[in-house]
């Protein structure tokens, strides 16, 4: 009668790590990583030696001079003559705003859109269906081109708000609405 145990255990040895299948893809991971490393480095060094050639130099000093642009949406404290870190953590602030009204907004959509689609009416179900299969089968970036060139083709330009006698106001009686079912400015 025979038992069976585990085969007894060799000892680490440097071929190991590439004919053996537990250590190979480590051993391809490290070499590519140190591959990777030594380029970026000469990429550093070469962008030092060529800015040096110049007599330029990489410092974030221009970060403590004054900006000289303004800011529409500012939820924290920013005037022209504010620094170009204050004005870049605006446009943080800017972002994070939007990314969360953003998330808010298409959590009500897609919530909304989920239960009325569960909705006994025929009717409601077949057009969240539809409005469902619209949105999920066409790229956010084509929906980003179409609603680009709808706003650019449709709506007035930013000069046409500026001025006491502007051609354009954000109220819907300074549009026409044709009969070719299109608005232009009145």
């Amino acid at each position: 009668m025979t038992t069976m145990t585990d085969p007894p255990k060799a000892s680490f040895q440097l071929s190991m790590l590439i004919y053996d299948t537990r250590y190979r893809s480590y051993t391809f991971q490290f070499i590519a990583l140190v591959l990777l490393m030594l380029l970026l480095g000469y990429l550093g060094a070469n962008l030092v030696n060529n800015l040096a050639a110049q007599g330029q130099n990489i410092s974030f000093g221009f970060l403590s001079s004054p900006a000289n642009y303004d800011i529409n949406q500012r939820p924290i404290e920013y005037d022209s003559q504010s620094s170009h870190l204050r004005a870049a953590m605006v446009g943080v602030l800017n972002t994070l705003i939007v990314a969360v009204l953003g998330c808010a907004t298409a959590t009500v959509f897609g919530v909304t859109a989920g239960v009325l689609r569960l909705s006994p009416n025929w009717l409601v179900r077949k057009l969240m269906a539809f409005y469902v299969e619209i949105f999920r089968n066409i790229p956010v970036l084509i929906w980003i081109l179409i609603i680009f060139t709808v706003m650019t083709a449709v709506l007035p330009s930013p000069n046409q708000f500026r001025g006491d006698g502007a051609d354009a106001s954000m109220f819907m009686d300074a549009f026409a609405f044709t009969n070719r079912g299109v608005y232009v400015p009145a």
